[in-house]
């Protein structure tokens, strides 16, 4: 870690960071719980989900806000668990709904990944 990263890098920056990401995480938490049993997740898949969510939003969060230099918070769908949680168990069970909300967001991903420099989205570049 560089001294101008450390610098910026306060106790009260890190403590704001910590609790918003806490408070983001707790508030939301019941449903995406509600949607993965919806769908017929066990207890211990969900459980596996939660870790997983949370190991990955934070591991994403942290490398973004270093690579990019600012503030990056990388969410779970709320809107998306809890829709999760109205339809019932889907068929194909939680391995189908992860692959679903996978692809759905390569898809959201996939302009930014048709940038300038990529020769296999030249149909896709703005003209």
């Amino acid at each position: 870690m560089d001294s101008a990263l450390r610098a910026e890098a306060s106790v009260q920056a890190v403590a704001a960071g910590v609790t918003a990401a806490l408070l983001g995480y707790a508030s939301s938490v019941a449903v995406v719980v509600a949607g993965l049993t919806g769908v017929g997740a066990s207890q211990r898949q969900v459980g596996s989900a939660l870790l997983a969510l949370g190991l990955a939003m934070g591991l994403l969060s942290l490398v973004g806000s270093l690579r990019y230099r600012i503030p990056v918070s990388v969410v779970w769908s709320t809107p998306g668990l809890a829709l999760l949680a109205t339809v019932g168990p889907v068929e194909g069970g939680l391995p189908a709904v992860v692959g679903a909300f996978l692809l759905a967001g390569a898809l959201c991903c996939s302009p930014a990944w048709c940038g300038r420099s990529s020769p296999a989205c030249s149909g896709c570049r703005p003209r």
